[in-house]
């Protein structure tokens, strides 16, 4: 979870709580930047924490702190986050191929190369490739071309993955590479607009109230919609989360995972790292594509 600066241990362990008995999240993980801020936030959440029957467990001490360890867990750390992280593969690379590669530098090498025939080192650990199919590439390449994939787009009242409801999906399916149905639900939010989100996507409460549908519906809708064909989005981990979240809280049968999902935002990162700006708008102008970045 994220803290906002001069949080006090009592308001951290009062927000996770909270969190955890909401239903909201199953898990809350805290990061603090060394072991006695550890050991102070364990000493404020523990108590609250067997008051709910709640486990709390801390992971401190000198292995944590050893430098190694934590070099490696931060390359780890940074590759989930961001799956085009040069430096961080080029770091797991070297820790689980002692035996062969020498050198931190050769290890860097050879993600180098990796990246400059187009393929990210995490491809290297899906199944499809390790059983001599296709790369992930490939396989986007050959949807987009000859089967169907739907892009879509999600609208929220905020970036709050937990808090925060989706009020709008969009849908356009692509058969064979050209544009077919399209699907545009707006959802009810049980929140009202921040003024802050409105001032993005002009979707008012007023809006809401006269063309909403219920949530529950209309996700149903375009769940179905979508199928077992590819979802792609831009900036997709985002629009994911949203979705995958609302269905969990509404009670919707959804597995995100048994879903094919290309993120373009992350192709286009791999393909033209030259670029400094990936933002929809930039790479409509960049390519010279027909489009609005609405």
């Amino acid at each position: 979870m994220a803290v906002s600066k001069g949080a006090t241990p009592e308001k951290v362990a009062e927000e996770s709580v909270r969190l955890l008995t909401s239903e909201e999240t199953d898990n809350v993980a805290i990061l603090t930047q060394t072991n006695e801020q550890a050991d102070e936030m364990e000493r404020a959440i523990k108590p609250v924490a067997t008051q709910n029957a709640i486990e709390c467990v801390k992971v401190s001490g000198f292995e944590f702190n050893s430098r190694k360890i934590y070099r490696d867990v931060s390359a780890l750390m940074e590759v989930i986050v961001n799956p085009l992280a040069r430096a961080g593969w080029s770091r797991i690379m070297k820790h689980f191929t002692k035996r062969h590669l020498r050198s931190q530098v050769e290890a860097q090498h050879i993600v180098s190369e990796l990246f400059r025939i187009r393929i990210a080192p995490g491809d290297l650990l899906d199944d499809k490739f390790l059983n001599g199919k296709r790369l992930k590439l490939e396989a986007y390449a050959e949807y987009a071309s000859n089967g169907r994939v739907v892009v879509f787009d999600t609208e929220t009242t905020g970036l709050n993955l937990l808090k925060d409801h989706i009020v709008q999906l969009t849908g356009v399916e692509y058969v064979n590479g050209r544009p077919g149905r399209q699907l545009n639900l707006f959802l009810k939010s049980p929140i009202p607009m921040p003024s802050e989100a409105e001032a993005v996507h002009h979707i008012s409460d007023s809006k809401l109230a006269e063309v909403g549908i219920d949530p529950v519906e209309g996700i149903k809708e375009f769940l179905k919609f979508v199928g077992q064909d590819l979802l792609i989005a831009h900036n997709l981990r985002y629009d994911r989360a949203m979705l995958t979240n609302s269905c969990r809280r509404y009670g919707i049968p959804f597995d995100p995972d048994s879903i094919p999902m290309c993120d373009t935002l992350m192709l286009c990162r791999l393909l033209h790292p030259e670029l400094t700006v990936y933002k929809l708008g930039s790479l409509l102008e960049q390519f010279g594509l027909e489009g609005n970045n609405s």
